[in-house]
């Protein structure tokens, strides 16, 4: 049986991040508040048990390795690094989504436009278009959330 542990970061409505770790630690799953939600590690038995019996939570993401980038070379540098083959196999679809605080990489559509170059050279995934497929089969795009705090940038799955 996989054992493996992911970080993950459960988020929730501004103001419930205290109780949306309660509720959690109610479910087994000690966790840290956090703004915007709460930061904890557990299963993939465990994502789905978070999924299925929060209440609190909006979403799930899995946490990448942070690391620090000061310019987009390095962006995309740190970004190709990152284990997205674990979770994504070519011909995926994904959808990239930025925030930028306080970064001196403070255009988010040039950091959406980097992740992405990235995500279809090294992975073979095929960037949302928006265009909604007839297909009801079809899967929704996975997203990639990227948050650059200053020099600090945060990359996650949405696994809900």
């Amino acid at each position: 049986m996989n054992r493996t542990s992911f970080l993950l970061f459960a988020t929730c409505a501004p103001g419930l991040e205290s109780v949306l770790g309660r509720e959690l630690a109610e479910l087994g799953f000690p966790s840290e508040p956090r703004e915007g939600g709460v930061e904890l590690r557990a299963t993939s038995e465990g994502l789905f048990r978070i999924a299925l019996g929060s209440a609190l939570a909006e979403g799930v993401r899995v946490r990448l390795k942070s690391f620090v980038a000061r310019d987009f070379d390095v962006l995309m540098e740190g970004v190709s690094r990152l284990p997205f083959r674990a979770y994504l196999r070519p011909g995926d679809e994904v959808r990239v989504k930025v925030v930028s605080y306080r970064s001196k990489l403070w255009h988010s559509g040039a950091i959406e436009e980097r992740v992405g170059k990235v995500l279809v050279e090294r992975v073979g995934a095929r960037l949302f278009d928006g265009t909604v497929e007839a297909d009801e089969d079809a899967a929704d795009p996975t997203t990639i959330f990227v948050r650059l705090t200053g020099d600090a940038v945060q990359v996650s799955l949405d696994a809900t």
